[in-house]
């Protein structure tokens, strides 16, 4: 629990427990985005350069779970979700970079939460946008990987932030 609390998931409510934090507002959605975009494209790049064979399979096994979501499937969109943290996983440990890769784990607990509330995932355009990020991985080109994962993190911050606009009462 004491883990949860630093990452913000949960809070301490004194002589009761702990509680479910509150769902994260359409400003903290766009500030983690931002800090998104200042680490996740360097992260692939660096993972671009130093991609290993096990690296490149199992980037072709999150390719084929991502490619075989149909709409409406709770199942597949369950897997379909494994397949994203894993991608996005395998980029920040490839990076090289520890802090990266436990700074990034930590953001996508923030953002899975937020995913299990929201249908912003629109699982065939980033399926579409995580291909584009895979292929450049396993050319090892990290200017393309840079690209492809800056590309994608726009897309779905605007996809949350459109539902984000209409979940939000007018002023």
């Amino acid at each position: 629990m004491s883990q949860l609390e630093a990452e913000k998931l949960v809070y301490k409510m004194p002589n009761v427990g702990y509680r479910a934090s509150p769902q994260m507002t359409r400003e903290e959605v766009r500030d983690l985005y931002t800090l998104r975009q200042l680490i996740e494209p360097y992260a692939a790049a660096r993972a671009a350069e130093a991609m290993t064979d096990s690296a490149i399979a199992s980037l072709r096994a999150i390719d084929q779970d991502m490619s075989g979501v149909v709409e409406g499937d709770a199942r597949a969109y369950s897997r379909f979700a494994e397949a994203d943290a894993a991608l996005h996983r395998l980029i920040a440990t490839g990076s090289g970079n520890r802090l990266i890769a436990e700074t990034i784990e930590r953001l996508h607990a923030h953002l899975h939460i937020f995913r299990a509330l929201y249908a912003t995932n629109a699982p065939h355009a980033a399926a579409r946008e995580h291909r584009a990020i895979i292929d450049a991985l396993v050319a090892h080109d990290a200017d393309a990987a840079e690209r492809a994962v800056r590309h994608h993190l726009e897309c779905s911050q605007q996809r949350m932030d459109d539902v984000l606009a209409e979940s939000t009462p007018s002023a």
